[in-house]
């Protein structure tokens, strides 16, 4: 709870989480995940419920600052939902013993804003301090050797503005002939942990994996450094969220932290900051066409303006198409919010002028009466988790209990939000504390009109 409101509400202040949390005041229910009665087990909660109760609050607080006209600059995106942690124990060729973790998983994506791009492998809000160490300590503290260590192209959430990029690598055991000991652990293998926000898309998934019994070594020693598993030849093994296992001389090592959240609809996106993601291999040419709409010129990151607004169209179609609308909508007309403070989100007002208090559209959609959850108002359409990304679970890990939610508004079919749920779960609606103040302001309109 300290690491969301102290980030998102009270950045500028002297750093002092004490007296911030005089302030707070945290409801729970005993016995829960998240207030563990005795004799629970609690060791393992610094490394994931703890991190889930900061993406809620987070993401929370991100919420409640986007429906504010005088503190929309600080609404944020959720970052890097839950670092890829592990560790290795054994003995050196010198019969040195070894043993502590690796941190590099630190190194997540930020959360976008409304007005600027999240930060690349800009770590996470729980420690701002936290660094991780560069690759030469870490092969002189362990026997491994880095095949990379990189930003994740395609790992920031898509949105008008990106999520910062998460961070991967590939690394073998190097001067012995096995590492005995490396233990993995995680959350949000399955499902992205860190959620966009106003119609933003969430951040990639964390993601181990092992090429057993391959032909690194005689790749190495012909000059070549492998980039990636399908450079190589071996047994492809993908332990999930949790594993103790090994690593042999010919096993290659493959870890993935997620990045931040994205923020806003990506199809609207400026178009020459996608091609500046591009040409910085933050954004593949594949990811730009398929969530940004943005056709670059074959060989060049230059922007065909012809080709990009077709494609954006096109990507429109296909949502009409999609989307579920159970209920009528006011046609869109022309509208301007007329007074601060009737926001819900980036694209969402309550319109309070009339006779009766309406959730419009920036574009003049009359959705439909506050008083039904806002959510529910929107066309609507369910797809598999992958459609976020291409790192997001690509080896189906737990079968693929989660689903992509995508809410539109019906009448220019803008994404207004995103959600990633299990496919049973209902439809989370968040517009209940706005909605009581939307409510409110009309009544007070009506007694003094």
């Amino acid at each position: 709870m300290l690491a969301a409101v102290m980030v998102y509400l009270c950045w500028e202040i002297p750093w002092s989480p004490a007296g911030v949390a005089r302030v707070l005041t945290v409801e729970s229910r005993p016995g829960s995940v998240v207030h563990a009665a005795h004799p629970a087990g609690v060791s393992k909660s610094t490394t994931t419920s703890i991190w889930e109760v900061r993406n809620l609050a987070s993401i929370t607080v991100g919420k409640m600052l986007a429906a504010s006209d005088e503190y929309r600059d600080r609404a944020m995106a959720g970052w890097q939902g839950v670092k890829a942690l592990e560790e290795l124990f054994g003995t050196d060729a010198e019969g040195h013993r070894f043993g502590g973790p690796m941190l590099d998983g630190m190194a997540g994506g930020g959360g976008a804003l409304c007005d600027r791009d999240g930060i690349d492998t800009g770590g996470h809000t729980s420690s701002l301090r936290a660094t991780i160490a560069d690759v030469e300590s870490y092969e002189f503290r362990y026997p491994i050797l880095y095949l990379f260590r990189r930003q994740t192209e395609d790992s920031g959430g898509a949105g008008m503005y990106r999520g910062g990029a998460g961070i991967s690598m590939m690394y073998v055991a190097h001067g012995v002939d096995e590492i005995p000991t490396k233990i993995l652990h995680t959350f949000g293998v399955e499902q992205p942990e860190s959620p966009g926000l106003c119609g933003g898309y969430p951040s990639t998934t964390n993601q181990f994996a092992l090429l057993r019994d391959s032909d690194v070594r005689e790749r190495l020693a012909s000059g070549a450094v492998p980039q990636s598993f399908d450079e190589l030849r071996g047994d492809l093994e993908v332990p999930g969220a949790y594993a103790v296992t090994s690593m042999r001389g010919g096993d290659v090592y493959f870890a993935m932290s997620m990045g931040g959240g994205g923020y806003g609809d990506p199809l609207r996106r400026d178009p020459d900051r996608v091609a500046r993601d591009v040409e910085r291999s933050l954004v593949s040419r594949e990811w730009a066409q398929r969530m940004y709409g943005v056709v670059l010129r074959e060989g060049t990151c230059d922007i065909d303006e012809a080709a990009t607004a077709a494609r954006r169209a096109s990507l429109l179609d296909d949502r009409r198409l999609a989307a579920d609308l159970d209920h009528e909508v006011g046609p869109s007309t022309e509208w301007e919010p007329t007074y601060e403070g009737q926001r819900l989100s980036e694209m969402l007002f309550y319109d309070l002028s009339g006779e009766e208090a309406r959730l419009r559209c920036a574009c003049g959609c009359v959705l439909g009466p506050v008083t039904v959850p806002s959510k529910s108002l929107c066309a609507s359409a369910r797809y598999p988790v992958q459609r976020v990304g291409p790192h997001v679970n690509p080896h189906h890990v737990g079968g693929d209990r989660f689903e992509l939610r995508e809410f539109y508004c019906p009448g220019c079919f803008t994404l207004l939000a995103t959600e990633i749920a299990r496919r049973e779960d209902p439809v989370l609606d968040d517009g209940a504390l706005a909605l009581e103040w939307a409510e409110e302001r009309f009544r007070a309109r009506r007694v003094a009109g």
